[in-house]
C-alpha cells in the first residue's frame, strides 16, 4: 500500500522536473532557428538591394556564410528557385505577396514553436514534422545541386533538435498524464 502510494508521487516529481529541462531546451532552439532566419533574410535582402543598385560582384555584399575556402555560397543558395518553396512547388504565383523566402517561413515556424509549444504540444509537434519534412526535402536539394550552404544546415539540425525535443515533451505529458491519474 504505501509503495503504491509514494512511488506514482516520486515517479511524477522526476518527470516534471524532466520536462521542466527541456521546456528551456525548446525555446533556446528555437530562437537559434529565428536568428538564422533573420540573417537569412537580411542575405536575401542586401543582394535584392546591390541588384536594384546595378553594384558589380567585386563591389557587393559578402555573407559571413559565404566561405570561398571551403565552397560555402549561402547566398548563391538562397537565390535559388528552390528557396522560395511556395512558389518553386506553384502553390503561390511568382512574385505574389505570398511568394516568401524559406527563411520567412522559418520564422513563422520557429514563433509558432516559441508560442504553441507548452499549451499545444500536438499541434506544435505536428507542425514540427512539415517543417521536418521540408528540412529533409531542402537538405537532399543541396546534396544532389552540390551546395554548401552553412545557415541551411544550421536550420536543418535547428528543426530536427525541435522534433526530437518537442516529441520527447509530447511522450513526457503522456506519461505525467497516466501518472497523474494512476496517484488521482
Amino acid at each position: 500500500l504505501l509503495h503504491n502510494n509514494i512511488l506514482p508521487n516520486l515517479n511524477y516529481m522526476t518527470m516534471t522536473s524532466v520536462n521542466q529541462k527541456n521546456d528551456k531546451i525548446i525555446p533556446l532552439v528555437a530562437c537559434i532557428g529565428m536568428i538564422v532566419s533573420m540573417y537569412a533574410l537580411y542575405i536575401e535582402k542586401r543582394h535584392e538591394e546591390e541588384e536594384e543598385m546595378g553594384l558589380f560582384e567585386g563591389d557587393s555584399f559578402k555573407a559571413l556564410c559565404d566561405i570561398e575556402a571551403i565552397g560555402a555560397s549561402c547566398s548563391t543558395v538562397l537565390a535559388m528557385p528552390v528557396g522560395r518553396l511556395l512558389s518553386y512547388f506553384h502553390i503561390v504565383p511568382v512574385g505574389s505577396v505570398l511568394d516568401v523566402a524559406n527563411a520567412v517561413l522559418g520564422l513563422i515556424y520557429y514563433i509558432i514553436v516559441l508560442s504553441l509549444s507548452k499549451v499545444l504540444p500536438q499541434l506544435t509537434f505536428s507542425i514540427g514534422c512539415c517543417a521536418m519534412s521540408t528540412s529533409v526535402y531542402l537538405a537532399i536539394q543541396l546534396i544532389k545541386l552540390n551546395e554548401l550552404c552553412i545557415l541551411c544546415w544550421t536550420s536543418h539540425l535547428v528543426n530536427t533538435t525541435l522534433l526530437i525535443r518537442l516529441w520527447g515533451n509530447l511522450k513526457r505529458g503522456d506519461i505525467n498524464h497516466q501518472l497523474k491519474a494512476k496517484s488521482a
